[in-house]
């Protein structure tokens, strides 16, 4: 996702009206990469910023985009005009569950599968390592991207 944001001027309580040709500047105000600093709205009153890079994917950035005025050779940036777009990094958290059973007598579900019951798992695969397969089944959580041996 690339931080976009669209500038309209508001007449009170009577409507608003695209800007155009405002510079809108983007930059990191937590973290660092590469990004394209500073775009004009279009006529739609739309800038758009092109994230080429971020330093550190790991850690979170943030990219403030902010409306800036220029006068007489000065320029300035609009306190309060601005917008952040956070990124956040992936989620590497990972939930073992350990699944009881009791032979082949008639039980209930272990207690502990209540918590993840409503967690839909996607990508569900059996772990194999060095060529051995074995009896655990991962999956990824679509909200928290934990593993789900249930599956």
């Amino acid at each position: 996702m690339q931080p976009s944001v669209i500038l309209t001027l508001n007449y009170g309580g009577t409507g608003k009206a695209l800007v155009t040709g405002a510079p809108i500047v983007f930059a990191f105000t937590r973290g660092g990469g590469l990004l394209t600093a500073v775009a004009n709205t279009n006529d739609y009153g739309q800038a758009n910023c092109v994230v080429a890079r971020l330093d550190n994917t790991n850690e979170q950035s943030v990219i403030r985009a902010s409306l800036l005025y220029r006068v007489k050779g000065f320029s300035f940036l609009f306190e309060g005009v601005n917008k952040d777009f956070v990124y956040m990094p992936p989620s590497r958290n990972a939930a073992i569950l350990v699944l009881e059973k009791a032979g082949e007598l008639v039980a209930e579900d272990p207690v502990i599968l209540n918590a993840v019951y409503l967690s839909d798992g996607y990508s569900v695969s059996q772990v194999e390592l060095a060529g051995k397969k074995y009896n655990i089944f991962k999956s990824v959580d679509q909200h928290h991207h934990a593993a789900d041996p249930r599956r």
